[in-house]
């Protein structure tokens, strides 16, 4: 388990979970885009006024659910890949810190 914490592991691990974030948001916003050719769209609105008429003011976040809904599958890799990507941004960003003030103090 040495190499997880080695830095260029955990560099091109962030790209793979980037790019993995990538192609499920791709799918995700796929299946999304159906929801203003839905018929009984307005049934699917949750912060959307329902007063609006027109399927193309449907908030993003709307038809984000709407995926979730129709096709959870790539929805929550979404958001999964997407949280260990900022993790390991963030583990990179605190060791990169870490040797700046290393540095500083010599």
């Amino acid at each position: 388990m040495k190499f997880i914490k080695n830095t260029k592991f955990q560099l091109v691990f962030s790209f793979f979970c980037f790019f993995y974030f990538f192609i499920n948001f791709f799918f995700a916003t796929w299946t999304a885009s159906y929801l203003p050719h839905d018929p009984n769209w307005k049934k699917y609105l949750v912060f959307t006024p329902v007063s609006i008429s027109d399927p193309k003011e449907i908030y993003q976040m709307d038809m984000f659910i709407y995926s979730y809904n129709i096709e959870p599958e790539p929805v929550v890799k979404c958001i999964i890949s997407f949280a260990l990507f900022l993790l390991i941004l963030g583990v990179l960003i605190k060791k990169f810190i870490s040797k700046l003030q290393a540095k500083s103090k010599m």
